[in-house]
């Protein structure tokens, strides 16, 4: 139903009378909700809005966002949750379980067949026992959370006496379409779920169909993410809305003691190591080490003279003396960090505060996002750091099956792992991969099959880079009214998925004008027009917040010129 762009056409904010009877409508629509359930979705701060939207199909539907972020669609008359919802409340709908491929085809616009679906029951309560309609969530074998919302195309017993074929699921939110990123600066990845994965049971023992109110996964949100957000909540299995918008309060609350200078020193330092340090080129000056790495991963202002080392060089040779690097003394005045014990037991076991996980941009995707793919990532598990962590490389850290290999490869190469043939096929493996993989002799291919085997597998929405769009492109344009005012227009806001009345409270404040909307020339499209030249304003806007490619704007000045 989103798979394509939508136009939205006004945004209504509901008073506190009508949050009341539409909480009150949500508790009686959907009776599994429990009232911690409640109090995630509707916390005392929220604001909620009203987004009415005409879909690429023609279909008006009001679309209900929980400070921004869209938790509720109206479809013929009937509430409906998103992704998000289920993220938050994991009660609200049953679950339906796929296997990790299916999820690609689904974002493609397939629905969910019925060859595709885990049984998790015998008999007649094979698939559940549910009417046509019902409103039902898709999971995956390796991840609990919802990547799909939608309704049963036929009853729990039409399913079972269908013979395993036809549609279970038509599919109408899925995680990567535009409803999901319907707001570029609150969207967020699909949480990651370490826990056991979902396996089909044997036939002859099978427990009913699974619903997250029997075992509810504990919510655990991903960072992306400008749009990536990860953080473990303890003794929980629900999450709120200000769980995942705001980690700072989070931080603020486990801080509750003070620490002195030289713990704030020796913490960035450490961070450095972990975040920073792999984008550095050894060997590095103190100088730089300090201003490149431990000055950007300090999480208070650090100043060298309340510490008892007084001086950086005094506090770089004790991390020397205790094994963390290796340092080289050029000339006077000339200290150099030539190495880094990654495999020191202390930065082993040094876990970085949520904070820096939440900024780390080398493993988030650049978010909001514009033109996005979903890209298939592994998720570091215990089993595997001892070797991930020789490149630096943290628990619950995602990578690509591109760079495991890359890293099995360079491990082989930089280690001199000896061929056990002369076929030059299989390698004898060292003392850390036989721990990991519990083979002596074993082909790199294989290897590598077993690694990812012991990772946890993800999907994430990131960037195209590079990617012609079918889009039209934004047209900022200068054109001049009645005593040479000037105005800038903005058209084709809409086709790229922007709501202009959210753009427009941007550009009022930051261009200080004012600014309008005004019917386009073209049927049922509106632009944007903002007093003055706001040309470099407005593409720095859709460029930096809004993730539009500079190449997909086009700035045309029609004032007239004047008359020599």
């Amino acid at each position: 139903m989103f798979l394509k762009p939508f136009n939205a056409k006004a945004n209504l904010h509901m008073k506190a009378s009508e949050v009341k009877k539409f909480k009150s409508k949500i508790e009686s629509i959907y009776s599994d909700l429990t009232k911690d359930d409640l109090t995630n979705l509707f916390t005392p701060k929220v604001i909620i809005t009203v987004t009415k939207i005409i879909t690429n199909s023609g279909e008006n539907l009001n679309v209900y966002c929980f400070d921004k972020r869209p938790m509720f669609f109206e479809n013929k008359n009937e509430i409906i949750p998103t992704i998000y919802t289920c993220w938050v409340a994991c009660n609200i709908v049953p679950y339906f379980t796929t296997f990790d491929d299916v999820l690609p085809r689904l974002l493609n616009g397939a629905d969910l067949m019925l060859p595709g679906v885990l049984k998790q029951g015998s008999g007649l309560k094979m698939y559940g026992n549910y009417e046509k309609g019902r409103i039902v969530a898709v999971n995956l074998v390796s991840n609990k959370f919802a990547c799909a919302i939608g309704y049963l195309a036929r009853s729990s017993e039409d399913l079972y006496m269908s013979g395993g074929h036809g549609p279970c699921v038509k599919v109408l939110n899925i995680f990567g379409d535009c409803l999901w990123n319907m707001e570029p600066s609150v969207a967020l990845q699909i949480p990651s779920n370490t826990e056991e994965k979902i396996s089909p049971q044997d036939e002859n023992n099978e427990p009913p169909l699974q619903t997250q109110s029997d075992e509810n996964p504990s919510c655990e949100v991903t960072p992306s993410s400008p749009i990536v957000l990860e953080e473990n909540v303890n003794n929980s299995d629900e999450i709120s809305l200000n769980d995942i918008t705001s980690l700072e309060e989070v931080n603020q609350q486990n801080s509750t003691t003070e620490k002195t200078m030289d713990e704030i020193l020796q913490e960035a330092f450490f961070i450095a190591l972990k975040q920073k340090a792999k984008n550095l080129d050894l060997p590095i000056l103190f100088s730089n080490f300090y201003r490149n790495g431990i000055i950007e991963a300090a999480t208070k202002p650090i100043n060298l003279k309340e510490t008892t080392y007084k001086k950086l060089s005094n506090f770089l040779f004790e991390m020397s003396k205790k094994g963390y690097i290796g340092i080289k003394k050029d000339t006077k005045g000339v200290e150099k960090i030539i190495s880094i014990n990654y495999s020191h037991e202390d930065i082993l076991n040094f876990i970085l505060p949520s904070l820096c996980i939440s900024n780390d941009k080398s493993d988030q995707g650049s978010n909001p996002l514009f033109t996005s793919e979903m890209q298939e990532l592994y998720i570091i598990s215990e089993e595997t750091i001892p070797l991930f962590t020789k490149f630096n490389y943290n628990i619950g850290q995602r990578l690509t099956s591109t760079q495991i290999k890359k890293i099995v490869r360079e491990y082989v190469s930089k280690n001199n792992l000896p061929y056990n043939d002369a076929s030059k096929t299989n390698i004898k493996l060292d003392e850390c991969l036989i721990k990991i993989v519990g083979k002596e002799i074993i082909s790199v291919g294989e290897l590598f099959r077993i690694l990812i085997s012991k990772m946890t597998r993800t999907h994430e929405m990131v960037e195209k880079t590079g990617v012609n769009t079918n889009k039209s492109p934004i047209q900022i344009q200068v054109a001049s009214r009645m005593g040479n005012k000037k105005v800038t227009i903005i058209s084709n806001l809409e086709l790229n998925g922007i709501i202009l009345s959210e753009l427009e409270k941007i550009c009022k404040q930051s261009a200080a004008a004012s600014t309008t909307i005004i019917k386009s020339p073209k049927p049922k499209q509106n632009q944007l027009q903002i007093q003055g030249n706001q040309i470099k304003l407005v593409s720095k806007i859709l460029t930096e917040q809004y993730k539009v490619p500079s190449g997909h704007i086009q700035c045309v000045d029609l004032k007239k010129k004047s008359k020599k």
